[in-house]
């Protein structure tokens, strides 16, 4: 049986940002990767949140600082609302048209 519970879902979106980016006005989708403890892949006690954001108009994707990943991802209210620009680094660009 495994002990842990490893998982990326989306996690709601953000109030309106500028992209560091294409510097558009968007909502960017919120995702949360955790890894926890658990039974059968649910986890019960979560260890390691990390959170990342992605733009629609332009594909790139951010990391949230640590700090907003714990607040944000660790809270049951699902606090993406706390997220602003000056919390994002940039990961990676992907294609969004295929």
């Amino acid at each position: 049986m495994k002990i842990t519970a490893d998982g990326m879902k989306q996690f709601g979106n953000s109030e309106l940002l500028c992209c560091p980016q294409c510097k558009n006005m968007v909502n960017m989708q919120v995702l949360k990767s955790s890894s926890g403890f658990g039974v059968f892949n649910v986890s019960l006690v979560d260890y390691q949140v990390e959170l990342f954001t992605i733009c629609p108009a332009c594909g790139s994707i951010f990391a949230v600082d640590k700090s907003r990943s714990k607040e944000a991802g660790h809270s049951k209210s699902n606090k993406v609302n706390t997220i602003s620009e000056a919390h994002l680094t940039f990961v990676k660009r992907i294609n969004l048209n295929g």
